[in-house]
């Protein structure tokens, strides 16, 4: 059996469009979760946040063209501020940066590092917190008081305004002694899903579930904004735009390390 770690939120969603057809044990987690069960060997194929890719490449490897990327606005991967964002990071107050995904967590960082000279000071108390990073759907509830805040930027967004370049959150790795057989099994799934996803009725299906927390009116217009915007087979472009962050995200390491030692 196959064990499959999936990224729960909105975003993989195209992932669950099919089941697998093959025996599999598909576990649903947070970002930081698929990390966790990749690192201790415990799936044998995950769509893996890409800010562990480097950390695991002895042992696992991308797998085909799939992933999870966004050509401009992201809408799940979102800074609520109650001032302008600059002004917050400049002046060293805190920002709550969700736990669930260190991916997001980096590409702030970077971003901020960019655009403003600075890393952002950061906190684990959100109550205490200037501003807010927020995944998934907690970043696309409006029950939630951030989205009330003056001021909201989209990582997404923000990556291609500087970049010109789309940005991957996710991509889909596997062991490096997965079999050809399981390999061949876990291709024809996520060929099959991710081609429903593209068509129009996968489309359909993917808007008429919704986004959780909006409001059951204009929950399927959201999540029909949303899916056009994020895909799920990777392109050239994508790729690009991958190696652009791991670069980046190499460079800060670096930069970080010296100013420690």
């Amino acid at each position: 059996m196959l064990r499959i770690a999936r990224i729960d939120n909105l975003s993989a969603r195209p992932y669950t469009l099919v089941a697998p057809a093959f025996p599999a044990d598909v576990m649903p987690c947070t970002p930081s979760e698929v990390y966790s069960r990749a690192v201790t060997g415990m799936c044998d194929a995950a769509l893996l946040p890409v800010a562990r890719l480097r950390e695991l490449q002895d042992r696992y490897e991308p797998f085909g063209p799939y992933g999870i990327a966004a050509h401009g606005p992201a809408y799940s991967v979102r800074v609520f501020s109650r001032t302008r964002l600059e002004s917050a990071v400049t002046s060293g107050r805190p920002v709550y940066l969700t736990p669930k995904s260190q991916t997001s967590r980096e590409l702030f960082a970077l971003l901020c590092r960019r655009d403003f000279g600075c890393e952002p000071v950061t906190t684990i108390h959100a109550e205490e917190a200037a501003a807010r990073l927020l995944i998934g759907d907690e970043a696309l509830d409006t029950s939630r008081e951030e989205l009330t805040w003056s001021h909201q930027c989209d990582l997404g967004q923000w990556w291609f305004d500087r970049s010109r370049l789309p940005f991957v959150f996710a991509r889909w790795i596997v062991r490096r002694d997965l079999s050809g057989d399981e390999r061949d099994l876990l291709r024809r799934w996520l060929e099959e899903t991710t081609a429903l996803a593209e068509s129009p009725d996968g489309m359909r299906c993917l808007a008429e579930a919704g986004i959780p927390g909006v409001d059951a009116a204009e929950a399927e217009s959201a999540a029909r904004r949303y899916f056009s915007s994020i895909h799920a087979r990777l392109t050239l472009a994508d790729l690009h735009g991958l190696s652009a962050f791991l670069r980046l995200q190499e460079e800060r390491e670096h930069d970080l390390w010296v100013k420690s030692a």
